[in-house]
């Protein structure tokens, strides 16, 4: 740890001891506590981890829970994201790897990506989105997800959202009301999907003491697409996980955890076969007395991630010692105080977050060393007075990139020769959010709001060399020091629909709907001296650049759901009109979601709801993408699934999923195509990457607990 990272810590965990216990210490003379004040409870990270607390909060958020996630991210996580609205992936059928794209903002931090709360900042500059988080699906409980600006923790260096995928706990495991027990979930597939399995056990010692432990396996093979064409190098992985969880109450009023999550994956993807371990660790402390001025948490984490390139699969691949580190260490600490002032229910959050990356890399090719951190300070605070709720909220945000390396041939921005850069920028970013209970089942709100994502280090220290083909020397790539931050400012208006008993007795209608206008300026892509700035040699050299002016993201969101117990159905839409520039494909990927993105889930239950029976359809348009051609879209479909569970016994279910239930022939929309996909230089070229969308596939799933 270097020192400015070290001044860094010093000075946030000052600033957490003064800042989390500010609003006790403030209103402790002269508010009255406000014990009943009916707000929703939601996690530190700022989002609800329930489907019903979703339509009671006044901002564009969205959950999935364990259920959906086996039903429908089995196989991959991708569709169970992409049932969001506003939320879209980048679909590699290389990658096991996630990456989560939210109204057209992708990769390099612009969604901040969290296990367990903890940041997973591993990135490389590439054929390939610019971030993956890496987790075996088997282990997660839920996903839950914040579009806009997020003050909370998380929230630090978010341009557009924060993703969380939460892992299993002991509450998971357990069946209600015991204190001992043991999960068993197998899964296979047809179409290479292969074997899946996960064992789980917990124990309630005591009411002071809890531990969970899991263990995951997955072996895939390569898939076919719709019209029987195998894929090249996709969905072949080997993964092995795994994750351990302590639960302690140390007093009558506090709580201690520890958690720890394993990930090991062999898999080909980017022209190399690749190994990547992660490893997320986890303290969490909790103090919460019989005083509703406190409410306080203090967690520290680390996420580390080891990529290496062990052989390459094709001619074009000559770094196969290649490795990529990243060493995540950080801590977060807020507190939360209720209160009455008069009449006005009060609830305030304050906080201190901080995170610091180091990465590390050898044959790293494009990709640098350096080392980067963020820090956020920041107050949310809720005022609630009849009908009308004003949340006002205000976070200082602070980053520090620090790289050094050597300039070999000068560039517009650096002379030749070594470099060390050290550069710290900040910024207040406010979020106002007044929202109305008009009646009891509607709900509107409007927000406005900013946020900042800082350039980050693969992005400001970009350098060396691209392969070229024989009798070309490659591309030239570097640094750009002057790149500036982000920023995001926009409005959001939508409101909350929560109505029961509305065509029979005991149904259950829930929306939300929300319309989002978005403008960021110096919006960050790839340039070249070739297009633009004078090249000082006879190669063009190629850099990440700020783009002049605003850039716009507008478009509507909308999330439905109706029960009536023997029937479910379920609606997700999303329209994006998405103005940002064009990224270029092979300097990073393109992120345009499709112009519209329609899910409809419709279902019933029979046998007394021993049997679960439905299906899934996905309605995806084409999309304006100027980086895939100037003049066409990228083409849409319209795809199947159905779905089926039944219930052998009490803990015992028997599940089967059919994707792509008309073996549709397509390649997703934010596809990339599969790499490696034939020996290059041979005589004649490559031949065309075939669609690279799964074809029909049946999976099968024995789930027990005991």
């Amino acid at each position: 740890m270097n020192s400015s990272t070290r001044a860094a810590l010093k000075r946030s965990l000052l600033s957490a001891v003064v800042f989390s216990f500010f609003p006790a210490c403030a209103f402790a003379q002269t508010a009255q506590t406000a014990p009943n004040a009916q707000l929703p409870t939601i996690e530190v990270t700022g989002v609800p981890t329930t489907q019903e607390a979703v339509y009671q909060t006044p901002s564009a958020v969205s959950t999935v829970g364990e259920g959906e996630i086996d039903t429908f991210g089995s196989e991959k996580l991708d569709n169970v994201l992409r049932s969001l609205p506003g939320v879209f992936t980048r679909d590699s059928p290389n990658q096991p790897g996630t990456s989560v794209n939210i109204r057209g903002f992708e990769g390099s931090g612009r969604v901040t990506m969290m296990i367990d709360g903890v940041r997973q900042n591993f990135r490389f500059t590439g054929h390939e989105a610019q971030g993956f988080l890496y987790v075996d699906q088997q282990l997660l409980a839920g996903i839950d997800v914040q579009r806009g600006t997020v003050i909370g923790t998380g929230g630090t260096g978010s341009l557009a959202g924060t993703a969380n995928f939460r892992t299993l706990g002991v509450d998971d495991i357990l069946r209600p009301g015991r204190n001992f027990g043991a999960l068993n979930s197998t899964t296979f597939g047809t179409n290479g999907t292969g074997f899946m399995n996960i064992i789980a056990a917990a124990a309630r010692v005591s009411p002071n003491v809890a531990f969970a432990g899991a263990f995951g396996f997955r072996n895939s093979h390569l898939y076919k697409n719709g019209a029987g064409v195998i894929v090249p190098f996709a969905g072949e992985q080997e993964l092995t996980s795994g994750l351990f969880k302590l639960d302690l109450a140390p007093t009558e009023h506090s709580t201690l955890k520890f958690g720890y999550v394993k990930y090991d994956n062999l898999f080909s993807a980017n022209s190399y076969l690749q190994n990547l371990q992660a490893d997320t660790f986890t303290i969490k402390y909790a103090y919460k007395p019989a005083n509703d001025l406190i409410d306080f948490k203090f967690n520290v984490n680390a996420n580390n991630v080891d990529m290496r390139y062990l052989r390459g699969l094709n001619a074009f691949a000559t770094a196969s010692n290649r490795r990529i580190k990243d060493r995540g260490l950080g801590f977060d600490t807020s507190n939360v105080s209720r209160f009455l002032l008069g009449d006005i229910h009060v609830r305030s959050q304050t906080g201190v977050e901080y995170f610091a990356d180091q990465f590390v890399t050898t044959n790293g090719g494009v990709n640098p060393t350096a080392d980067s951190s963020v820090l956020g300070i920041f107050n949310q605070t809720t005022f609630t007075r009849g009908m009308f709720d004003l949340t006002a909220g205000l976070r200082y945000d602070h980053y520090n990139i620090q790289g050094a390396g050597e300039v070999l041939v000068p560039g517009p921005f650096l002379p030749a020769g070594p470099f060390n850069i050290d550069r710290d920028v900040g910024r207040l970013n406010p979020k106002v959010t007044l929202a109305a209970r008009v009646t009891p089942w509607f709900q509107p709100f409007v927000t406005y709001s900013e946020s900042m994502r800082s350039p980050n280090s693969f992005e400001m220290f970009v350098g060396g060399t691209h392969p070229g083909t024989p009798g070309n020397s490659g591309t030239s790539y570097i640094p750009n020091p002057t790149l500036e931050p982000e920023i995001q400012k926009g409005v959001e208006i939508g409101a909350n629909f929560v109505r029961d008993g509305l065509f029979t007795t005991g149904d259950a209608f829930r929306m939300k709907t929300v319309f989002f206008n978005k403008n960021v300026s110096n919006y960050i892509v790839y340039c070249s001296t070739a297009s633009g700035l004078p090249a000082p040699g006879p190669a063009a050299f190629n850099y990440f650049c700020n783009v002049p002016g605003n850039s716009r993201v507008n478009g509507v969101e909308l999330q439905a759901s109706y029960d009536a117990g023997y029937v479910f159905a379920g609606v997700s839409y999303t329209y994006l009109n998405n103005n940002l520039p064009a990224q270029t494909p092979g300097f990073g990927a393109s992120q345009y979601m499709p112009d519209h993105n329609l899910v409809v889930t419709l279902g019933g239950r029979f046998l007394d709801k021993r049997l679960t029976a439905g299906l899934r359809a996905y309605f995806v348009s084409g999309a304006d993408d100027p980086s895939y051609s100037a003049t066409a879209q990228r083409p849409g479909y319209e795809l199947l699934d159905l779905f089926a569970e039944y219930t052998v016994r009490p803990g015992w279910t028997v599940s089967t999923t059919l994707i792509n239930a008309f073996d549709k022939t397509y390649t997703p929309l934010l596809g990339t195509p599969p790499s490696s996909s034939c020996v290059s230089f041979i005589p004649g070229g490559c031949p065309p990457s075939p669609d690279s969308g799964r074809g029909r596939t049946l999976l099968v799933t024995s789930k027990i607990q005991f």
